[in-house]
């Protein structure tokens, strides 16, 4: 009797383009096959702007070409090169940070110099990143979320905590949902 011993080969996961170029072509096969069309919308008693579940309007069908893929690409790069330039940089800028060790000197300094006034910290932490979104883009301090959470394991809190300080960022006034 022979023995095959075989090593089982586990999942391992597909790279990163392939996932996004298979759900790109899931979405173009969704343009052949759900139905064209729109719901009618109205403006609720707080003047926000609603759907109507009851008034759907078919559209005609505008499938995407599967050829164009790269141009849609392309054209996508083009159209939001802003806000990649902005990750680009901001990546750049928090990882030469952490290279370098200033981010945890930093944490670290504040952490010993906060430690007996947590109650007083967190909501100064808050109320400043708050203050700062107020005027500012919030997507470009999406970067510090893990920043937060860092200190508030270094406080010896837990990450939720840091986590929660994350609220100050939707709290800016500057960040209501506003018609597009």
């Amino acid at each position: 009797m022979e023995h095959a011993d075989k090593t089982r080969k586990g999942f391992r996961m597909p790279h990163t383009f392939v996932i996004i170029f298979t759900i790109i072509l899931i979405a173009i096969a969704f343009t052949w096959l759900i139905p064209a069309g729109e719901y009618a919308r109205f403006e609720n008693a707080q003047g926000i702007k609603v759907i109507d579940p009851s008034q759907f309007n078919s559209l005609e069908r505008t499938p995407v070409n599967p050829l164009l893929i790269t141009q849609y690409i392309v054209n996508a790069f083009i159209k939001n090169a802003d806000l990649i330039m902005v990750i680009l940089f901001s990546g750049g800028a928090f990882h030469m940070l952490t290279k370098t060790g200033a981010l945890q000197a930093v944490i670290a300094k504040l952490a010993r110099r906060f430690s007996g006034h947590i109650g007083i910290f967190i909501p100064l932490l808050s109320l400043v990143f708050a203050l700062i979104c107020t005027t500012q883009a919030v997507n470009m301090f999406i970067a510090f979320a893990p920043v937060m959470v860092m200190l508030s394991l270094a406080l010896g809190l837990d990450s939720i905590c840091g986590g929660g300080g994350r609220l100050s960022f939707w709290a800016a006034p500057s960040d209501f949902p506003r018609e597009r």
